[in-house]
């Protein structure tokens, strides 16, 4: 399996991948300015993500790309003006989970990949981001902000019904799902700084995976379950771990790529 990540070796934020241990990285996009919040395709041969570009009239804009990692193609999505981003593909590859600020507020959109049209699938005064589909697709899992402070709550994508997951800490971020979809993760702001927590998709069983080691961020699953991908500042520079899921072991896998963040694990081959 791969990992993809946000790396700034090049002196620029850039989509990377290497293997899940670390080793044969290789650098993705050359945009030369901020790219971010890489997402697989179901078949791995893609790679979503978002860059700051300016538009026609000079003014940057978030736009979204999907990237053929084979021939290293760049195919724009969508560039509706403002935030196009963190996007996640839908288990049968015909739609993106995504941000976008187009109407005002940011919102949770689907995006067509085949019409590249998009439809609502939030409205609140406040912001809802990081969406993600259940291994099933039939819930997205978000962030909003609509009770004031950021949390983590789940939407059944045919009625629109939904739930608020968690009610602890002071800002829930980037959840996922397990493989099986039976487990749930997040970053949590906790006592001035980031950790990893888990807990049952009905935000039940919650559990703690990291303490008193810096700022840990962006947690993934990997394709079997067993083990989490994330950032953590604990050494001083942003850096790319994987820990088992009962929190026992932890093994930093990124050296000389510089600040790396935003990690992703690719999904099981279907080959």
């Amino acid at each position: 399996s791969k990992i993809a990540m946000v790396c700034d070796k090049s002196g620029t934020k850039e989509i990377w991948q290497t293997d899940f241990d670390g080793s044969n990285p290789k650098q993705i996009t050359n945009h030369r300015t901020l790219s971010f919040a890489p997402a697989w395709s179901l078949d791995n041969r893609k790679i979503a993500y978002s860059t700051y570009m300016r538009n026609g009239k000079n003014i940057k804009n978030i736009d979204l790309y999907e990237m053929d990692i084979a021939s290293r193609k760049a195919r724009l999505l969508s560039n509706r003006r403002g935030i196009n981003s963190g996007a996640s593909y839908s288990p049968d590859g015909k739609h993106l989970a995504l941000t976008m600020s187009f109407l005002g507020n940011p919102e949770v959109f689907l995006l067509d990949l085949s019409s590249l049209e998009v439809s609502r699938m939030t409205k609140t005064l406040g912001f809802d981001v990081d969406p993600v589909f259940s291994p099933d697709g039939k819930t997205l899992a978000f962030v909003s902000s609509r009770s004031s402070q950021p949390h983590v709550y789940k939407m059944d994508v045919g009625s629109g019904a939904t739930t608020r997951l968690t009610f602890a800490g002071k800002y829930n971020a980037t959840p996922d799902w397990s493989p099986t979809g039976d487990k749930m993760l997040f970053a949590g702001y906790l006592e001035n700084h980031f950790d990893i927590f888990t807990m049952n998709p009905d935000g039940t069983a919650l559990e703690r995976l990291t303490k008193n080691e810096g700022s840990n961020e962006d947690p993934h699953f990997s394709p079997d379950g067993q083990y989490i991908v994330f950032s953590s500042n604990r050494t001083g520079q942003k850096n790319v771990y994987v820990i088992s899921v009962d929190g026992l072991n932890t093994k930093r896998i990124t050296f000389g790529l510089g600040n790396c963040v935003a990690p992703k694990w690719s999904h099981l081959s279907r080959t």
